[in-house]
């Protein structure tokens, strides 16, 4: 459940799923279990049909899906039979003799006698599989969900058991002696997007349709062949852009819904600097709260400030084995690198609780770290372009753009590099939806927005923003939670509030607690 872009441009993405949130899981996803053979579309839950008007009919839609039931297996072992769809939409409806491509999804039927609307699920990434989430960390909260209704974890267009993958065979080529962001390095990086997108075209594939628009769409296509006259939205980090714009796009058709780390459609673009140097705040407390890191690493500013001083003089060029082409490579780390990935660290929860086994060796002048992370970096494989495609389909607000900018300029220690290389990408891919797009989402629809005080990547401001056009919402705010799986699925005020909102009560959990721990210091 990982992308394999630079980490950088993962950041700047606003990766609902970072690479290092995977690593939190335990063990990895169970294979698929199917328990009987493939059965003809089958006519589940019967309703009216909805009053929107629609590309294609409730009939043809009825036609395109397969059902087949399954034997859903979570990763600790825990047995369920479920229902596995699959429902053929546009790839891209903009074009009338677009092909056809499949989304997969796993239902779990309502364990209550009246059920209410389904609860459709929306993982993160963008690129993460929803099936996947299920079988993991969202397991429990789905589950508890089903008291109100039918739960659907859909996998979308291009992720997970859906079809076509967007994987591209290639690897970044970003050269080893010039700085991440600059000119050289961008070239590099655009010339592989642009290579990856024509392997892509070459397979048959039409990149113009992955983008937000066609994954909300799929959600509107897939409720009426299920035959719901609507539906609820969960979503987590990219799923909540997501969930946004289905809302925007199908809002008579969609109950209520749910925004876990919320991203709106003007919040694209990259990170601000202040909310780095914030960060950094947050977590120079964290380190000097725990014990163990406090007595290695007393001062995480301080040790900041002076490994920067040292790459100021100078490029450190280290050795490095490449397990893949079985090399020895030289690798020159400059201020950029550090500056990239400290900040990329100290904006979501697994990047802060791997952060002092990173700094450690610097801190005592074993640069190999910073230089294995900048090599795998600049030369690790691109895998799928579901997420650039996604996002960078959001496009960027020019106000956003020009604070970024303006504050790159300011004594923030860790400046703007964080978003290092993001332009560029999104320039070579040219998928921008447009200013329209960005306009803020109004809708009278129930939302309840969940964020975390120490989420860096969405942060409590972003819902604050999102809300304002949305006059029937309530946010809880998770004290201590950072974009990772305590804000989305484990603190006990979100499944409460999640219960309370599902349930059609008032939401009167609006506060909540949470806290990120470090992952034991290395000897």
């Amino acid at each position: 459940m990982s992308l394999s872009l630079p980490q950088s441009l993962l950041l700047f993405m606003m990766l609902l799923l970072p690479v290092g949130i995977a690593a939190q899981s335990s063990s990895p996803a169970a294979s698929p279990t199917p328990a009987s053979s493939s059965s003809p579309a089958a006519s589940p839950t019967p309703a009216s049909s909805s009053s929107q008007s629609l590309s294609r009919s409730s009939s043809s839609l009825s036609s395109a899906l397969r059902l087949e039931t399954y034997l859903f297996e979570t990763v600790r072992g825990e047995k369920l039979t479920a229902e596995l769809g699959r429902l053929k939409v546009p790839e891209n409806r903009r074009n009338p003799q677009s092909r056809q491509i499949e989304i997969a999804f796993v239902r779990f039927r309502s364990t209550a006698k009246q059920p209410g609307p389904p609860l459709i699920y929306l993982e993160g990434g963008p690129g993460g599989s929803g099936i996947d989430a299920a079988r993991n960390q969202a397991y429990a909260l789905l589950m508890a969900s089903r008291e109100f209704g039918d739960v659907i974890v859909l996998d979308q267009r291009g992720t997970g058991m859906s079809r076509p993958a967007l994987d591209c065979s290639l690897f970044w080529n970003l050269p080893l002696n010039q700085p991440i962001g600059s000119d050289p390095a961008n070239r590099s990086l655009q010339e592989t997007m642009r290579r990856c997108l024509t392997e892509l075209k070459d397979r048959g594939i039409d990149t113009a349709g992955y983008n937000n628009n066609e994954n909300a769409d799929d959600i509107e296509d897939l409720r009426v062949a299920l035959g719901y006259p609507r539906v609820r939205l969960w979503g987590v980090s990219y799923g909540t852009l997501l969930g946004l714009t289905a809302l925007r796009r199908h809002e008579s058709s969609i109950d209520r819904l749910i925004l876990s780390g919320v991203l709106g459609p003007d919040q694209g673009g990259g990170i601000y600097p202040h909310t780095v140097q914030r960060q950094l705040g947050l977590v120079d407390a964290l380190f000097k709260r725990d014990t163990q890191v406090n007595q290695a690493l007393p001062d995480l500013s301080g040790l900041l400030r002076s490994l920067l001083v040292q790459l100021d003089h100078g490029l450190k060029t280290l050795d490095i084995f490449d397990p893949r082409t079985r090399q020895q490579v030289s690798v020159a780390v400059v201020q950029t690198d550090l500056k990239l990935f400290a900040s990329y660290s100290l904006t979501y929860s697994y990047g802060i609780m791997s952060l002092p086994n990173f700094l450690l060796p610097l801190s005592r002048g074993d640069w190999t770290p910073l230089a294995r992370r900048s090599y795998d970096h600049r030369r690790g494989p691109v895998g799928s372009l579901m997420g650039p495609l996604m996002i960078c389909s959001s496009g960027e607000d020019l106000a956003r753009r020009r604070q970024i900018e303006s504050e790159g300029k300011q004594p923030f220690m860790l400046g703007a590099a964080v978003n290092a290389g993001a332009d560029a990408l999104c320039d070579a891919i040219g998928n921008d939806l447009g200013a329209a797009y960005r306009r803020p989402v109004r809708s009278s629809v129930p939302v309840l927005l969940i964020s975390g005080t120490a989420d860096g990547t969405t942060p409590v401001s972003n819902a604050e923003s999102v809300m304002r056009g949305l006059p029937n919402s309530a946010h809880l705010i998770v004290e201590g939670a950072g974009h990772g799986w305590e804000l989305f699925y484990f603190a006990p005020e979100v499944r409460t509030a999640m219960m309370q909102f599902l349930k059609g009560e008032p939401v009167t959990t609006l506060r909540g607690h949470a806290s990120i721990s470090f992952i034991p210091l290395a000897p």
